[in-house]
């Protein structure tokens, strides 16, 4: 095997590795949603179905999502794109742990 071979060898292992932890990262973020619904339908005062939607919405604008994200990686480049959309689900992220009401809760979660 030639240097050349064993450097894209190594390339593919590291990127496999990268999008294994940000596929850890959407089930982490959606185990621990599920967990909290509790505390956080307390909190906010939910109760049924409003509980729920924080978990509906996150799933329809991922799917809704998906296809339009995948054409801007095609355009704007594949690592770009997944830079950008790490950095949006930190943001996120925090927005969530921060929002103070249901709608702020939803419209964070479907970033």
């Amino acid at each position: 095997m030639t240097t050349t071979n064993v450097r894209a060898q190594q390339g593919r292992w590291r990127v496999l590795m990268l999008l294994g932890a940000a596929f850890s990262l959407t089930v982490l973020d959606g185990t621990s949603l599920l967990t909290a619904l509790p505390a956080i339908g307390h909190h906010l005062g939910l109760r049924g179905p409003a509980v729920q939607w924080t978990v509906t919405v996150c799933a329809l604008a991922f799917g809704r999502l998906l296809p339009l994200c995948g054409r801007t990686a095609d355009l704007l480049g594949r690592r770009r794109m997944f830079l950008a959309a790490m950095a949006l689900r930190v943001l996120a992220s925090l927005a969530c742990g921060l929002a103070p009401s249901v709608q702020a809760l939803g419209a964070s979660r479907a970033r």
